[in-house]
């Protein structure tokens, strides 16, 4: 079958998406499949790296390149991952579309164009062959449980490779030598708008203030400026206003070995980010066999081994990361802090349903039914 995945960012790009769509093609190959990656065109990729699959590769705005492209592969399935993905609404209307997966992943292009719900997804339902959802908490699963789609979706969460995090041997004193003695508070996201990482300078001040500890922040480069100025300015935050008992630590661009070496040797995960839709890095946490304390986005009611802080929703459905929210996170993290075994019930569920090797065949299914 001629599978093309439709994603705006794909691997050498750091991230969740990423991480999912290239597990997803890469597993699509193994099983005898010619898989095509449509995404962004990207200086620093280089294809000879990705030797099980073919590339699209495209410039923003021009979809007649990205169409001519599409007819030559003559795709038995187009996969869209993400409605933000630059032609989703162009490629509802491809005329040699035969099937076509759309996994909404929040829903966020749609939730912010509601004309186009209609116009687009709700009118053009009878070229959808599934819609994937991670998680039935999500906004996107409530805008595709109407009755004319409710049929065609289905839930299909994130996972994790547990032997990544099995096989790693990193110490604290490979890691941080000078910092291997104290409690370390990890957080591991880039820079992206609503993050939240700034909040962690409100919350970690709130804990109390006898004993050091180390607030970690891991996180790689993103493409667009935003990044930098965002890095900038929680930078600055944290240089200027945590107390003196806190050492942040900024681990820039880390291997993958090391960022789950990190994962393993800390004490816990902090993760007040104000939209997610399955994060890839609860996960992480969880198969680390850390405690963790999240804002409850995305999936997190489905997950053990932590807490979900809940909060109000502003009208993007992002949670509103206030004073009372800031106040339950260190509460929260505090006595998270004290109960350590806690974090073996999240590996559990781990083991038990969120690893690719349960989760990836859901996806073998429903993509080659009638193939």
């Amino acid at each position: 079958m001629n599978i093309v995945l439709c994603t705006n960012h794909f691997p050498p790009f750091i991230g969740g998406c990423e991480t999912v769509t290239s597990k997803l093609v890469n597993y699509l190959a193994e099983r005898g499949h010619n898989v095509y990656v449509a995404t962004r065109r990207s200086r620093s990729r280089n294809p000879r790296n990705f030797p099980s699959i073919h590339f699209i590769e495209y410039l923003v705005g021009r979809y007649q390149e990205f169409e001519t492209s599409l007819n030559k592969v003559k795709p038995d399935l187009i996969f869209i991952y993400s409605d933000v993905f630059d032609f989703t609404r162009q490629v509802f209307r491809y005329k040699n579309l035969k099937r076509l997966i759309l996994a909404p992943c929040g829903a966020n292009w749609f939730y912010a164009n509601k004309n186009y719900v209609n116009n687009v997804l709700y009118r053009h339902s009878n070229k959808l062959d599934r819609i994937i959802c991670h998680s039935k908490h999500n906004p996107d699963y409530k805008l595709c449980s109407v009755d004319r789609l409710k049929n065609k979706t289905v839930v299909i969460p994130n996972g994790v490779d547990l032997d990544e995090f099995k096989n790693n041997t990193l110490s604290r004193n490979d890691l941080l030598p000078n910092m291997a003695d104290k409690p370390w508070l990890l957080n591991v996201s880039n820079f992206f708008p609503g993050k939240g990482q700034h909040h962690l300078v409100d919350i970690l001040n709130m804990l109390p203030q006898k004993k050091e500890f180390v607030y970690i922040q891991v996180f790689s480069d993103i493409e667009f400026p935003i990044g930098a100025q965002i890095e900038g300015k929680w930078e600055k935050l944290c240089k200027m206003n945590l107390n003196k008992n806190i050492h942040f630590v900024k681990i820039k661009n880390a291997s993958r070995e090391k960022v789950v070496g990190y994962f393993n040797n800390s004490n816990m995960f902090v993760f007040p980010t104000e939209k997610e839709v399955a994060p890839i890095v609860l996960l992480e946490a969880m198969a680390a066999g850390i405690p963790w304390v999240a804002a409850d986005v995305g999936n997190t009611q489905d997950l053990k081994g932590g807490r979900a802080i809940s909060a109000i929703r502003d009208s993007r459905y992002h949670s509103v990361i206030d004073k009372r929210v800031k106040t339950l996170f260190a509460k929260s993290i505090k006595e998270m802090y004290n109960k350590p075994s806690l974090g073996e019930q999240g590996r559990q569920q781990i083991i038990d349903e969120l690893n690719w090797e349960k989760i990836l065949p859901q996806y073998a299914s429903i993509i080659e039914k009638n193939a």
